[in-house]
């Protein structure tokens, strides 16, 4: 489908997602909760992130508990846009036992 490929603007070709999906490697030292699998939908969720960024808009991420939402949000703003951006990172995590009256 459409949602498959990626508009190279210097090649001017499509590129599918898994050509630029980084590969995984694995680190001792990082906290289970913390690591992130490099997939085509991680990726894609990245870039989209980071085109918002570039020109100043939000994102805002909706779906299943437990999908990785906030991994991927938190990667994606930690690695690539912290100081290029001058962001300060400020997480605030829900859970399905959240609720207005807590």
């Amino acid at each position: 489908t459409v949602y498959d490929y990626l508009w190279d603007a210097e090649t001017r070709e499509f590129k599918q997602w898994e050509e630029i999906t980084p590969n995984f490697a694995y680190d001792a030292e990082v906290k289970f909760s913390e690591i992130l699998v490099p997939t085509k939908d991680t990726t894609r969720y990245a870039f989209m992130v980071g085109q918002l960024l570039e020109v100043n808009r939000g994102a805002l991420f909706v779906g299943d508990t437990g999908t990785g939402k906030s991994v991927i949000m938190a990667d994606a703003i930690n690695s690539k846009f912290t100081e290029s951006h001058s962001l300060v990172p400020f997480t605030i995590n829900f859970s399905a036992q959240t609720s207005a009256a807590r």
